[in-house]
């Protein structure tokens, strides 16, 4: 699974946009470890997304409202062979 399917898999039937996240802990220049801020239509920041995509095919998501609170979470991994 790609970060591209997480987030769109997060943003399935919603009017919540994603922004890639300037303040975020995770590194802007690493593409397999990802943070974007969740959107509302108001423009307003509702709530946080961190992705990964790692070497071994180990990837997945966490979606966080603007508390910290757990919203969702999914893990994925490549099948080997």
């Amino acid at each position: 699974m790609t970060n591209q399917s997480l987030i769109w898999s997060i943003l399935k039937n919603s009017n919540l946009v994603l922004r890639p996240s300037v303040s975020g802990e995770l590194s802007a220049t690493d593409e397999r470890r990802l943070s974007f801020d969740v959107i509302s239509g108001g423009d307003a920041v509702v709530g946080y997304v961190k992705t990964w995509n790692d070497v071994d095919g180990y990837s997945g998501y966490v979606y966080f409202d603007i508390e910290g609170n757990v919203l969702d979470w999914m893990t994925s991994r490549r099948p080997s062979g």
